[in-house]
């Protein structure tokens, strides 16, 4: 079978390994693709080479004690227009190709996939440019008690995936940050429940309002509001707070005009 047209699960059987699926070349589907396999069973998985249209991935529930994915699979999951991942838990093979497991003073020049997190602060902050060729952070990216003002140095870098229900980006007390834009960054993951960005106690230039909500999350549509926190407000509640404002001038003003509004809207982006 070359082309699947509906979903595919792999639930309570005795496979060890997803090659019984080598000859498939794409999933396309408007419901889930599941992989749950059974206790002490399945010790590998194979990754089809493309899928078409949106599709949901569940990897979960009693794996093998020694599954983990391979960068190159998790390659494929994560390129994909996909609607989530849900992977628990989730282990990356360590014997890849120019993955990492080390500090950042410790990093190897060649490395381009990290496995852990990648921690910065003021020991090591004068090293970040060994961090130019990184594509991938299965981990955390923790920026704390920095001099930093932007995170350009990551030029690379497309991918940050956190399993262990962690926060994705934590950037916190690093007075002179103010500049989140990533130069390549395609996708974060994590499956935490509630916050996947937080930024806390950095420049004023980042402070929690309606304006720096919506440049974060130009960056993350795919992220909720509610899991992008700005100095312990979420997005969410920042432009509930923004909306209730304007709904509120508008009140009173029923009479302001076109020019009038489109000055509130001016005065709602410094909120």
């Amino acid at each position: 079978m070359k082309h699947l047209i509906g979903s595919l699960a792999v639930m309570s059987t005795d496979f060890k390994s997803g090659t019984f699926l080598a000859s498939l070349e794409s999933v396309e589907c408007s419901t889930k693709s599941r992989l749950k396999p059974p206790v002490d069973i399945i010790e590998n998985i194979y990754n089809p080479n493309a899928f078409t249209n949106v599709i949901k991935i569940q990897i979960e529930a009693n794996l093998h004690e020694d599954f983990c994915i391979t960068t190159q699979e998790m390659q494929t999951f994560i390129t994909t227009e996909f609607a989530s991942l849900n992977c628990r838990p989730c282990k990356i093979c360590e014997n890849n190709v120019n993955m990492c497991n080390d500090s950042l003073e410790n990093l190897l020049d060649n490395c381009t996939h990290v496995n852990g997190n990648v921690m910065i602060g003021p020991e090591n902050e004068h090293l970040v440019s060994k961090l130019k060729i990184v594509e991938t952070i299965y981990g955390s990216l923790i920026i704390r008690s920095t001099n930093l003002t932007h995170i350009a140095f990551l030029e690379n870098l497309k991918h940050i995936l956190t399993f262990n229900y962690s926060v994705s980006i934590i950037i916190e007390n690093n007075p002179q940050f103010s500049n989140l834009t990533f130069p390549n960054l395609k996708r974060i993951y994590t499956n935490s429940l509630l916050t996947a960005i937080m930024l806390n106690n950095n420049s004023d230039i980042l402070s929690p309002n309606f304006k720096n909500c919506d440049l974060i999350h130009a960056q993350f549509k795919y992220l909720k509001t509610k899991s992008i926190s700005l100095d312990e407000n979420t997005c969410e509640a920042i432009q509930r707070s923004a909306n209730n404002t304007l709904e509120g001038k508008l009140a009173n003003h029923p009479s302001l005009g076109i020019m009038g509004f489109l000055n509130l809207i001016i005065i709602l982006g410094a909120l």
